[in-house]
């Protein structure tokens, strides 16, 4: 079965065939690999993927925002998305895909001080899907079809804001790679 990647479709960030970022794409989230490269990255880099848990504290904090951010509805210049067929942002340090606003305009109760939690890409967690968050945050194993994957997407179109919300979370089936999914590696806290 063919994968769709680089070669098809200029959204993607990662070539998988020669194993590297897209020329001109350094800037951007590495999208375009499954769970399992995902969570492989991580691991080489000393790190793990999140649990669902994890990523939902991290864009709510003690809050229940609508959206990581506050509740203020996004706009283009906001968030990354409404970009069909031009894909991702570059993501700018701390700042990500929170284009145009800095820490001052930013709700630092909800931010937990973690960035670009809506938009750019999903992002794959390390938690087996089930129908409704999960307080036992069951890992995502080699026998489990479907990941839960968080935050929204570059393609989503600027009507659907309700996509990008702190509470949303979808199931993507862990070997199938998209240009829509990246992810983000956690550590454990340092004593």
């Amino acid at each position: 079965m063919p994968t769709a990647g680089v070669k098809d479709d200029p959204t993607y960030n990662y070539d998988r065939d020669v194993g590297q970022v897209v020329p001109g794409k350094e800037q951007h989230p590495i999208n375009g690999v499954t769970f399992q490269q995902a969570k492989t990255y991580c691991q080489v880099q000393g790190k793990r993927l999140p649990t669902e848990i994890e990523w939902e504290y991290a864009a709510r904090g003690n809050t229940n925002h609508k959206y990581p951010w506050g509740d203020k509805e996004p706009g283009t210049t906001q968030v990354c998305w409404d970009r069909i067929g031009i894909g991702t942002c570059p993501v700018q340090g701390d700042r990500a895909t929170l284009l145009g606003m800095n820490r001052a305009e930013l709700d630092s109760k909800n931010m937990q001080g973690v960035y670009d939690l809506g938009g750019n890409v999903f992002e794959w967690v390390d938690t087996r899907y089930a129908s409704s968050l999960s307080t036992n945050n069951t890992p995502c194993t080699d026998l489990t079809n479907e990941c839960v994957i968080r935050g929204g997407f570059w393609g989503l179109a600027g009507t659907n804001s309700v996509f990008l919300g702190s509470s949303v979370r979808f199931a993507s089936n862990q070997s199938t790679p998209s240009q829509g999914i990246g992810f983000r590696c956690a550590r454990n806290e340092q004593p």
